[in-house]
């Protein structure tokens, strides 16, 4: 063990002249190529690995007429900017949450209770979307019938071959029981406050039936 810096080395533990206690600071070398040298960061970088070996680090001061290459091709690279309103959004957000409670409770109530989300095609999948969709063209029933999950497959946004049969073992295991209840509960007393719940129409008089 090296003795502390101004103290003698113990017996055993003699250091090179010249060489700095095992417990100094030493400062990284700074580094200033030249034009020349810098032309090619990396190659030069390379050159230096000795220094980078022996230190550790070393500081690398470019020339001043030294520019970084800009990699992004400018010319190709379109932005398009689409105005969000925020408060759509979060009422999105909110029903889409409301749905999924309203989900979950029903299915620990049969006794499936829904321990994680299933993943397809390598995320995780929408269920709210998946069964509004579902809904839209008739329900579990006329989808199956008019075999029209792969339309249901589009509108997700998904593209494996797999995703039909997926979304339809998904869909009959966690939401067609679920779409059952829903069908059955608006028929005896539908909830408007639910975002379920069919809109309501209005008579020639304007007043909602």
């Amino acid at each position: 063990r090296m003795a502390a810096s101004g103290e003698d080395p113990e017996p055993g533990g003699q250091r090179a002249v010249g060489e700095p206690p095992a417990n100094s600071m030493v400062e990284a070398p700074v580094l200033r190529p030249s034009e020349e040298e810098f032309a090619e960061p990396w190659r030069f970088l390379a050159s230096v690995r000795p220094l980078l070996e022996q230190y550790g680090m070393v500081r690398v001061i470019p020339p001043p007429t030294w520019k970084p290459r800009f990699m992004l091709d400018t010319c190709s690279v379109r932005v398009t900017v689409e105005p969000q309103r925020v408060h759509e959004l979060f009422e999105r957000d909110g029903v889409r949450m409301k749905f999924i409670a309203e989900l979950r409770e029903f299915l620990e109530a049969r006794g499936t209770p829904l321990a994680r989300i299933p993943v397809v095609a390598g995320r995780d999948l929408d269920l709210y979307k998946l069964y509004r969709t579902v809904t839209a063209i008739g329900g579990h029933h006329r989808v199956v019938a008019a075999r029209r999950w792969p339309e249901v497959v589009q509108t997700l946004g998904l593209a494996t071959a797999h995703s039909s049969y997926m979304l339809r073992q998904h869909y009959a295991k966690i939401l067609l029981g679920y779409e059952q209840h829903l069908e059955q509960s608006s028929r005896a007393a539908p909830d408007p406050r639910s975002p379920l719940a069919p809109p309501l129409s209005a008579t020639a008089d304007g007043v909602a039936e």
